[in-house]
């Protein structure tokens, strides 16, 4: 009788259904119903302040879990105006972080505003968001 466990699991696994195992992580899925959300920071190359936020806020933010689930990115204010992101208003300083969903601003912190109130700016447009 003992030999007949071993045996009894092996058939059902093997019938298992093959796309079982490909099933998307949770997370993906949650991604594909609410959208992809990602903060798009808006810079320039001779911004002062932008090199503070890439040297004290980066790095905090990408060790961070939710880095994975709402990456950041950066753009060059000259490039805004290619079609790929839609706005609520012009960004008028830098650095800007916006809450972006599928390429519309949900939100945004507007200048440099250190690093602990950007989490709690951020963390805050995040749950209004979801």
């Amino acid at each position: 009788m003992t030999g007949l466990l071993p045996l009894a699991t092996a058939l059902l696994v093997a019938a298992a259904p093959t796309s079982f195992a490909a099933a998307a992580p949770v997370s993906e899925v949650q991604e594909q119903i609410a959208g992809r959300m990602e903060v798009v920071v808006v810079e320039t190359s001779d911004c002062a302040y932008c090199r503070l936020f890439r040297k004290s806020v980066l790095p905090v933010y990408e060790a961070s879990p939710q880095t994975r689930d709402v990456p950041v990115r950066f753009v060059d204010a000259s490039a805004l105006d290619d079609g790929h992101v839609t706005l609520s208003a012009p960004v008028n300083v830098v650095p800007t972080a916006i809450l972006m969903r599928d390429g519309i601003e949900l939100g945004r912190i507007s200048g440099y505003v250190g690093r602990e109130n950007f989490f709690r700016s951020i963390n805050h447009l995040m749950t209004i968001s979801r």
